[in-house]
C-alpha cells in the first residue's frame, strides 16, 4: 500500500485527488494540511484521519517525511518552499501547475530533483488523457507523415474565466501567475508532448480587452448583492451563477471555491464579503482575456497557440498539418478526424472507446493511478519535470513578448537571462 500526504485541500488537492486517490485501492491518505481548518475537517472525515495526521501549517508537515509521497497542491507562491523542502525530505512529488509563478525556481525544483534523483510529476493531465495520447500515436505512427504545422486554439468559455481569472485566485499576474502560464502551460506542453521537438523562438501579443472598469455597466453595484439593476441579464450574476446554476443544480464545482458549508445562507454570506461577489468589471484583475503565441520548433515546425475567453464551452481544438495527411480534433466532442492525401480518412470517437470519462478528459485520473503506480514502483510512464519544465520556460518567454508589444523571444537567451539576472 502507497501512502501519500496533501498538502492543499482545494479544488485540486481536497476534491480532485482526493477523489481519485480515494478509489484507488493501492493508495492511502495518511496526511493532510490546509490553513482552511473546515476543509481538513471534511477531509479528515472523508479519510478516516487522526488528529495527529492533520495539519494546519505547512511547516509543520514538511518538518518530517510522513509519506511515499506528496501532492502539492496549495498556493502557487508556496511550491517552491514546500517542494525543496519535499525533496530534502526524500519525497516523489505531484506539484500541481504552475510548478513556481518564477521562472527560476522552477528550474531550481527541477535541477534539484534530478540531482537528487527524485520523480516531480507536474500535472500536465492533458497528457494523460486517452483525447491526446490517441493523438499522439497517430502522430508517431507517421500516418500524416512529418509534421509541418499544428495550431490549437483553448476555449476558456466566458464564466470560467469570470470565476478563475476575473474574481478568482488567478485573476492579477502581480499576485499569482499571467494568463499564459497559469491556464495555457496546459496547452504549450501539450504542443511540447504533441511535436517531441524543441521550440526556438516565440512572440506572442494579446491583452485585457473586455474585463475591465470602463466597461461596467451604468449603474451597476460594486457587488451583485447590493441590489445591482442589471442582475435579471447579467451573465455574470453571482447569485445566478453560484447559487441557482450550482447549488440548485447540484452542481458545486464552483460555489465549493465560496464556502465548504454548501447551504444557501452561507454561499450568500461568501457573495456578499468575498472577492467572488464582485462585478466583473470592478475587480482587480488584469490578466488578458485573449493571447495569441507564435513558436518556430527545430527542423522548420511551425506552431500557434491561440487562448480566447469568449466561447460559451471550455474546450480545445487542434489542426496538425503534416505531409501526408492531417489531424482535426476537439476535446468538446471528442471527436479526431485524420485525413491523408492517399484518399484514406478515419474518425475516431474517443467517447465510443472511453465511455465513462471525467476530469480534463480522464487525465486526472490516469495521472493520479500512475504516480501512485511509480511510488510503488511498477512501471508507470509519468513524465518528469525535466520534461515539463520547457511548457513553463515558453509560457514566461511568451509574456515577456506579449509586454514587448510582440517582439521575438530566442529561447536559449531567455533561459541565459534568467540565471544572469540572478547572479547579479
Amino acid at each position: 500500500m502507497v501512502t501519500i500526504a496533501i498538502l492543499g485541500l482545494g479544488a485540486r488537492g481536497g476534491h480532485i485527488y482526493a477523489n481519485c486517490l480515494k478509489n484507488n485501492k493501492k493508495a492511502k491518505v495518511v496526511a493532510i494540511c490546509d490553513i482552511n481548518k473546515e476543509k481538513v475537517a471534511k477531509l479528515k472525515k472523508f479519510f478516516d484521519l487522526t488528529d495527529e495526521q492533520c495539519f494546519f501549517d505547512q511547516n509543520e508537515l514538511l518538518k518530517q517525511k510522513r509519506a511515499d509521497g506528496i501532492i502539492i497542491a496549495h498556493d502557487d507562491d508556496d511550491h517552491y518552499e514546500s517542494a525543496m523542502k519535499a525533496l530534502d525530505l526524500g519525497y516523489d512529488i505531484l506539484i500541481e501547475k504552475p510548478i513556481s509563478p518564477n521562472p527560476l525556481e522552477c528550474l531550481e525544483i527541477a535541477d534539484k530533483a534530478i540531482k537528487l534523483n527524485k520523480k516531480v510529476i507536474v500535472a500536465h493531465v492533458l497528457r494523460y488523457a486517452p483525447f491526446y495520447d490517441t493523438i499522439k500515436k497517430i502522430i508517431t505512427s507517421k500516418k500524416i507523415g512529418d509534421i509541418i504545422d499544428l495550431s490549437q486554439t483553448e476555449n476558456v468559455g466566458f464564466w470560467h474565466y469570470a470565476h478563475s481569472f476575473v474574481r478568482g485566485n488567478w485573476n492579477n499576474s502581480n499576485t499569482s501567475s499571467p494568463m499564459i502560464l497559469a491556464k495555457c502551460c496546459h496547452d504549450l506542453d501539450m504542443i511540447n508532448y504533441l511535436l517531441d521537438k524543441e521550440c526556438l523562438s516565440l512572440s506572442s501579443i494579446g491583452n485585457l480587452k473586455f474585463f475591465t472598469k470602463e466597461n461596467k455597466p451604468q449603474g451597476a453595484t460594486h457587488r451583485c448583492t447590493d441590489g445591482c439593476p442589471h442582475l435579471s441579464t447579467c451573465a455574470y450574476n453571482a447569485i445566478k451563477v453560484y447559487i441557482d446554476n450550482a447549488v440548485d443544480n447540484n452542481n458545486g464545482w464552483l460555489s465549493q471555491y465560496i464556502s465548504v458549508d454548501q447551504s444557501k445562507e452561507s454561499i450568500l454570506n461568501g457573495l456578499k464579503t468575498g472577492p467572488y461577489g464582485i462585478c466583473v468589471w470592478d475587480c482587480d484583475n488584469n490578466v488578458v482575456d485573449h493571447q495569441t503565441v507564435l513558436m518556430q520548433y527545430e527542423d522548420g515546425i511551425t506552431a500557434t497557440l491561440n487562448m480566447n475567453i469568449f466561447s460559451k464551452d471550455c474546450f480545445r481544438e487542434l489542426r496538425i498539418a503534416g505531409t501526408e495527411g492531417e489531424i482535426i480534433a476537439n476535446d468538446r466532442d471528442n471527436i479526431i478526424k485524420v485525413n491523408c492525401w492517399n484518399g484514406e480518412t478515419q474518425t475516431i470517437d474517443i467517447n465510443e472507446l472511453y465511455p465513462k470519462m471525467i476530469g480534463h478528459g480522464n487525465g486526472d485520473v490516469v495521472l493520479t493511478d500512475r504516480f501512485v503506480d511509480m511510488l510503488a514502483r511498477e512501471n508507470a510512464h509519468v513524465e518528469n519535470i525535466d520534461q515539463s519544465i520547457s511548457s513553463h520556460i515558453n509560457a514566461f518567454a511568451a509574456e515577456k513578448s506579449r509586454l514587448l508589444d510582440g517582439q521575438r523571444i530566442v529561447i536559449d537567451d531567455f533561459v541565459k537571462e534568467i540565471f544572469n539576472k540572478n547572479d547579479k
